[in-house]
């Protein structure tokens, strides 16, 4: 029986790669791009074993700043300042004492040195995948295992554009009325990023993503409390850092998972089928990451969105903490088998403590960093106080549609469930607007 069980779990794993499109994103990430969902049905179970499997696409171009306003998801890490990257240049050769650096934009003219140059980077970041699941009854239907593995194709293409809403108005007529200027400018722009060591604006990746597996109780209690059912799960896993960690070469590169972190989670849900075909829960959860070190990790020498600092260095990351809470409704059998659910989701993730590791490097970043050229100390006070904004929070509803052959009295090989769902972002602080379609097929053993 036992063998049986395993041919027909490996046959429909093997198929599903056949059928669905080769690329996906992980469950339970702590990043501020990407965070897929528990699914309230794989949350809770019957006494059968299940595999699933979906196809899914992610977009994302804009996000939700510390103002809770809509900006591009680069100036989320802070916005492009041609000032502020020069900056950190003079900076970062003053400290290598390297006398022969001469700042691109200053070979030009002293004249636009110190003056704001800011620049709308746009970006598109779009995510197709499959996701392969499996949950195996241990003992009864008390104890499960579940294993979750994506397959995951990222690609990101980002813009910059100048703004002469938010530049000095001396670039903005350079802009506008001297285009010989404006290309040495741009040349000299080029040049900066060469120096940043920063490559193309398009950047694409296929990789599995972060593999999460948990151990979960659950039981289920019919006709008490003047309910028709209810039911309570609890979940203890982990998330494994399988997946590609993000490319700091690239601006609009992202993270596959948690970006190298390990990290252990708990989840809790209770739901109550208050009558036929009428069901409410919650779904809550709480994720630690673990420490990790990241080699030559850029991070910002002063003022400067860290993607744009001319520094690598090791640093250790102590990733917050991630918790959650999603209540939801589900109308079931609505027509001849078809379900509806809706699901509203709040996460909120606590601040990161970065440190460096070597603090014999003789160039300092932000976080050690005294007062010396062009960095006074209460200027620098401002920029940690600034860069410590780095948690987030988010919250989005989704709507699921589905459809249960059993609700309408077909008996079916597997018993298949298919669904259809839709992730609606609401609004945020510091996260990614980040929009979710995925369709799947749940089958039960």
């Amino acid at each position: 029986m036992k063998q049986k069980t395993a041919i027909k779990f490996v046959a429909f794993f093997l198929l599903t790669l056949w059928t669905v499109n080769h690329n996906l994103i992980a469950a339970l990430q702590t990043n501020h791009i990407f965070h897929t969902p528990i699914r309230t049905r794989d949350f809770f179970y019957n006494n059968k074993t299940q595999s699933s499997g979906s196809f899914f696409f992610s977009h994302a171009k804009k996000g939700f700043n510390f103002n809770e306003k809509k900006v591009s998801v680069l100036s989320l890490d802070g916005e492009y300042n041609l000032k502020e990257i020069t900056k950190a240049l003079d900076i970062y050769n003053n400290d290598l004492e390297n006398n022969t650096y001469v700042n691109p934009l200053g070979k030009l003219s002293t004249d636009y040195l110190g003056r704001n140059a800011i620049y709308d980077n746009a970006v598109t970041i779009q995510t197709y995948g499959i996701n392969i699941s499996h949950e195996q009854r241990l003992f009864k239907d008390l104890l499960f295992f579940g294993v979750k593995l994506p397959i995951v194709h990222l690609r990101t293409h980002n813009k910059t554009v100048f703004s002469t809403k938010k530049s000095d108005p001396f670039f903005n007529d350079i802009y506008n009325n001297d285009p010989t200027k404006w290309h040495n400018i741009e040349v000299a722009r080029r040049d900066i990023h060469q120096e940043l060591g920063l490559q193309g604006n398009l950047w694409s990746q296929t990789s599995i993503g972060d593999c999460e597996f948990h151990l979960a109780l659950h039981k289920a209690w019919d006709h008490v409390l003047m309910c028709k059912k209810i039911q309570l799960s609890c979940r203890l896993g982990s998330v494994a850092p399988t997946g590609i960690e993000r490319d700091d070469d690239y601006m609009s590169s992202v993270a596959f998972g948690n970006n190298g972190h390990w990290s252990i989670y708990g989840s809790l849900g209770a739901e109550v089928e208050l009558k036929q075909n009428l069901t409410t829960g919650i779904l809550t959860s709480i994720v630690f990451p673990l420490s990790h070190k990241d080699l030559q990790q850029r991070i910002a020498v002063y003022e400067e969105p860290s993607y744009l600092s001319p520094l690598k260095m090791d640093i250790k990351v102590q990733s917050g903490i991630l918790w959650s809470v999603a209540p939801y409704v589900t109308f079931e059998n609505l027509l001849q088998g078809a379900n509806l659910h809706i699901k509203y989701t709040y996460m909120q993730h606590t601040k990161n403590k970065l440190t460096e590791i070597n603090h014999d490097d003789p160039v300092k970043s932000y976080l050690t960093r005294a007062d010396g050229l062009f960095v006074d100390t209460e200027g620098l006070l401002q920029v940690k106080r600034l860069k410590e904004q780095n948690k987030w929070h988010e919250h989005y509803l989704t709507f699921e549609a589905n459809y249960n052959p059993h609700l309408a009295l077909k008996k079916w090989w597997y018993d298949p469930h298919f669904y259809a769902l839709y992730n609606y972002p609401l609004g945020g602080r510091g996260a990614a607007q980040n929009y979710h379609f995925e369709f799947g097929i749940v089958l039960h053993f």
